[in-house]
């Protein structure tokens, strides 16, 4: 099992910002329970409120389990090296060794993250489509292909997925930051949109505190890991494809 450094870093406002950046970041993806809502049974609304809370608690269940299990047998996240190993990998091999056991979790594991990163193909396709409608992007991502699905965007989406993954080498710990931003900017946009458009509207006090609240949430998530980030060497691993900068404190 590889061996952790000393912890070095003293707890402080900034520390905590960035621990609150990671949880944000490793909860993200519940936001394609919103995005698909008119594809559940009616009622729609409660139907989607029931899926998302149970996909919420299922995610505290893990991130604790799995954050109080790395605690109790001294594994933490590694540079990205050769013969690099992530934290489920060293965990299961802690538990229950290198046996049937753990091939079996491992290819699980494969075929969940095969599940969640066919999300982005799912939704990605359907937001071109509502912002094709409002004519800010060509009609074409609106229409469907032969297999009854937006074909355009699905096309799109693989080719700047290939893109990126060809240019950063497919090297997660230069590729989570690069989403993270992504999505907490979207996020960020979309609340405060929410915002002005409760204001407009005439709206309650109650939506527009929600909506306000979630829109400051997002937009100190996105700073701090934006700044975290360049902090830690991010400007040297965008710039150039070479070995990222080794970071102190990892998100």
């Amino acid at each position: 099992m590889p061996q952790l450094p000393p912890a070095s870093a003293v707890v402080s406002f900034w520390l905590l910002l960035k621990v609150f950046s990671s949880g944000c970041a490793a909860m993200t993806g519940v936001e394609a329970v919103s995005n698909g809502v008119k594809a559940f049974r009616e009622p729609t609304a409660p139907n989607a409120q029931r899926t998302l809370t149970v996909i919420i608690a299922i995610l505290i269940v893990l991130l604790g389990g799995i954050a109080w299990l790395a605690s109790v047998y001294g594994i933490g996240a590694t540079d990205p090296v050769k013969n690099y190993e992530s934290v489920l990998s060293m965990l299961l091999r802690a538990i229950a060794g290198k046996g049937v056991f753990y091939y079996l979790s491992i290819g699980s594991i494969l075929l969940v993250l095969s599940l969640s990163a066919n999300t982005a193909f799912a939704d990605f396709p359907r937001l071109c489509r509502i912002i094709a409608r409002d004519n800010y992007l060509p009609h074409s991502f609106a229409s469907t292909g032969r297999r009854l699905v937006y074909s355009n965007g699905i096309y799109v989406l693989a080719f700047l997925t290939g893109g990126l993954l060809t240019l950063f080498g497919g090297v997660t710990d230069r590729l989570i930051p690069l989403y993270a931003v992504g999505a907490f900017m979207a996020f960020t946009l979309s609340q405060a949109g929410m915002v002005r458009h409760w204001m407009r509207e005439g709206g309650g006090w109650h939506d527009i505190a929600v909506n306000g609240t979630g829109a400051f949430a997002t937009a100190v998530t996105t700073l701090v890991v934006l700044t975290a980030k360049f902090v830690d060497g991010a400007l040297v691993t965008v710039l150039q494809r070479g070995r990222a900068i080794p970071s102190p404190i990892r998100l």
